[in-house]
């Protein structure tokens, strides 16, 4: 037999979204569990982490959101998110920018 030198490599890991159920589930057990033990109690430890890695990843996605709705605006004006600009025609049209703005600058360096 060959020996094969590629290696595949495969993602499976699942979004937030598909863990949250059973987190919580894991969670409303652990936490409402008679006679609870110590490992429990370092479970509910994990979860929480797990839970306070889930809000500050949200936190950023939000923050991100805002960042891009205001580079499309000073792109294309007000409510440019909800008139199907694609990322690259307003990275084009930033560049557009920087450009006229370099000419101006050398004009009036003249």
């Amino acid at each position: 037999m060959e020996k094969n030198d590629q290696t595949k490599t495969v993602d499976v890991t699942p979004a937030w979204s598909e863990l949250l159920p059973a987190l919580m589930e894991a969670y409303t057990y652990l936490s409402t569990k008679q006679n609870s033990t110590e490992k429990d109690s370092e479970n509910l430890d994990i979860l929480r982490e797990e839970f306070t890695k889930m809000a500050k990843g949200a936190d950023m996605m939000n923050e991100y959101a805002v960042f891009i709705q205001n580079v499309f605006e000073i792109a294309f004006g007000d409510d440019a998110m909800n008139k199907d600009y694609t990322n690259q025609e307003v990275l084009d049209k930033l560049d557009e920018f920087s450009a006229l703005s370099l000419l101006a600058g050398e004009v009036e360096d003249e």
